[in-house]
């Protein structure tokens, strides 16, 4: 760096150093002092915002939202929605009797049913058990299911235990064998033998009631038809064979 160089850099300095001096003195003595922030635009959007979250909000009269009742913006004519029609009286309906039988029960390790049918009806309702039952005996519920009856309970908290209907033995007692001497007719051409005495007279066996004949069917009757034909064919050779003059014997020659 030459002396001329130097020389101009030392001006320099030298002068922004007097200009900073110079401002640090206005400062001093005042200059600027009545310059202040300009006050909030009441349109300013965070003013607006301010001075709601300071205010409480206090609904209008209601005569302010009449018309938006009487023309109600989220229905599709813009009409007032009808009023609801009044519900019934809470009167609850009475619970009925549980008038049921219990008529089978399955019990296995993935579903629990009993198995229900009105007195007097011989439709059945499948019921699970912790269900409650369809119908007009809504009100009831399968509380608890046993191998041999099942536990109802209603809304009221009442509780009914209905016993499995017992299965009547489909099984008849086999009657005696009757006897062959006394069940035997009587040879035609000999007289009746008299009981003994203090022997029970002879049981002639019950007549027995034909069953009612039901119509042949056709291959059926085209069966019988053959039949008869076959039979009709053999009785006219057993007649031929009868009317058939019967061989001469040949003449014998005497020696």
């Amino acid at each position: 760096m030459n002396l001329r160089v130097s020389q101009g850099l030392t001006l320099a300095l030298v002068g922004a150093a007097a200009f900073m001096l110079l401002l640090v003195v206005l400062f001093w003595l005042g200059v600027g002092r009545g310059y202040s922030w300009w006050p909030l635009d009441p349109l300013d959007p965070a003013a607006g915002k301010k001075k709601f979250a300071n205010a409480q909000f206090r609904l209008g009269p209601w005569d302010n939202f009449a018309e938006v009742n009487a023309r109600p913006l989220f229905n599709e004519d813009r009409r007032p929605t009808p009023p609801m029609p009044d519900m019934p009286g809470g009167e609850a309906k009475p619970i009925p009797k549980l008038d049921v039988v219990l008529s089978g029960v399955i019990i296995t390790s993935k579903a629990r049913l009993a198995m229900v049918k009105e007195k007097g009806k011989e439709k059945s309702m499948t019921v699970k058990e912790g269900a409650a039952m369809p119908g007009e005996w809504a009100a009831w519920s399968l509380a608890e299911l046993k191998p041999r009856s099942a536990v109802f309970k209603n809304s009221a908290g009442q509780s009914e235990t209905v016993e499995l209907i017992p299965v009547a033995s489909s099984q008849r007692p086999t009657p005696p064998p009757p006897s062959r001497v006394a069940n035997t007719p009587p040879v035609p051409g000999q007289p009746a033998m008299a009981p003994q005495p203090g022997q029970a007279p002879p049981m002639l066996p019950a007549p027995v009631q034909a069953a009612p004949a039901q119509p042949p069917s056709p291959d059926a009757a085209a069966a019988a038809d053959l039949q008869q034909r076959i039979e009709a064919r053999r009785q006219q050779i057993r007649e031929q064979q009868q009317q058939a003059p019967a061989p001469e014997a040949p003449p014998q020659h005497q020696q």
